[in-house]
This record gives structure tokens, sequence and C-alpha cells, in this order.
């Protein structure tokens, strides 16, 4: 790294007893919370396959020094059936939080939801926190929501709450599925008008054009105001 010497990227690296603490973390809460019911690990995520979705969980770092780690959590749903149209026919094996078409932050559940294992932090108090979050939070969602159709309630609310993240047009091809057909076109053609924009000089919009187009041939709809 140009400008950067060995002494200064060793400072930025957490101890190995850090790393250690952190190993012990994830082994008894993740293991202990998520693995007896179903998960397994590869990297930072963790995955379910329930009936037609997968459950995804994942552990996101924000911060890692000598003395400390800052991370959180996401989880999600990976929808074969909606990312092949949203997104591309691929099917992964093992999908990660960014193949999720819906997917939360724990942040948006607690206020304090950034874990910071530092000095003023002990492993047995991190464990404890992290256990109960997923115990009053993940597990009723992913409990709820373990399967294809099931996944309606959170979708086709009109005020989730706490509020959900999505592919752009995830939500829109989920309705179209399931039946909400008007509601899923005007969200493709919404897309469509803000991108559908010439001489807008951001080249990576015609992608996005190209994206909703074909979205938007898969259901025979017509983009052009006033096509159904």
């Amino acid at each position: 790294m140009l400008g950067v010497s060995r002494h200064q990227i060793e400072l930025c690296m957490p101890s190995t007893q850090l790393k250690k603490d952190f190993q012990e973390i994830m082994k008894k809460s993740i293991g202990s919370s998520l693995v007896p019911l179903g998960f397994h690990g590869r990297d930072l995520d963790f995955i379910r396959n329930t009936n037609d979705i997968v459950q995804v969980f994942a552990i996101v770092k924000h911060e890692e020094t000598l003395d400390k780690m800052a991370f959180s959590f996401q989880f999600g749903f990976y929808c074969y059936n909606v990312y092949k149209i949203a997104v591309y026919d691929f099917n992964h094996e093992f999908p990660k939080i960014r193949h999720c078409i819906f997917f939360y932050d724990l942040e948006n559940f607690t206020k304090n939801s950034i874990y910071n294992l530092d000095s003023l932090s002990t492993v047995e108090s991190l464990v404890s926190r992290i256990k109960n979050d997923i115990n009053n939070y993940v597990l009723p969602i992913f409990n709820e929501c373990n399967s294809f159709t099931t996944m309606r309630k959170l979708v086709f609310s009109n005020n989730p709450e706490p509020k959900f993240l999505s592919h752009p047009y995830g939500k829109a091809v989920y309705q179209i599925i399931f039946g909400d057909r008007e509601n899923g076109s005007a969200q493709l053609k919404s897309f469509y008008n803000k991108y559908n924009i010439r001489d807008s000089g951001k080249d990576h919009y015609e992608f996005y054009v190209w994206d909703i187009k074909r979205i938007a041939q898969h259901f025979s709809i017509n983009l052009i105001e006033g096509g159904g």
C-alpha cells in the first residue's frame, strides 16, 4: 500500500486476543442461538433453507483496530423465484446478505445495535446482548416468514414496522407474482421514468433502464404511460 508503512497497517489490525474474543462471542451467541436451529455458516454469513426460500443472517464489521472491533448484524431472505427475475437467473448455492431481495438492519429494532468489543466490554456481556437481540427480534420474523408464501405479510404491509430494505425491483416482482399487478407495474413504471432520462450524463442509468425493460417484458407490462 503506497504511503502506508507495515507498522501503520499492523496498528489497524485487531490483536490476537481480540480475534479470539470475537470468535468466542460468535460461537457462544450465534453458535448457540442459530446453529441448533439448522443454520450453517461460511465466512460472515449464516443460512438456513426453509421450504422454498433461504434465511440469511450476516455479521457486518464496521471498525477494526488494534484494541477495538465494532460490528452489527443484518438478516434477510433469499428468494430465487424473485431473484431470477429481478436480478438474473442464477441460483446461489450459499446466498449472502447481498443476494437477499428483502433484508433488515438489526439497528432498526434497537437503538443500540452496534456491538463494540474493546477494553470496556466483556465477552459474557456481548454474548448475552446478542443472544437476547436474536431471540427477541430476528427469530420471530424468521419463524413467521419461512416460505415464499408466508412472506406476503411482510411485503404487502403498507406500513411495515420496522422498515425492511429491498432490492430496487424485488418488491415489484414479488407483488406481480402474487397478483398485485397494479402496484407492481406502477413501481416498475416509476423506476423507468426516473432512470429513462436522456442526456443525464450518468451512463449507469442505461443499465437500470435495460434491467427494468427486461422485467417488464417478462410480465408483458407496457412501461409507456397508460400501458397495462
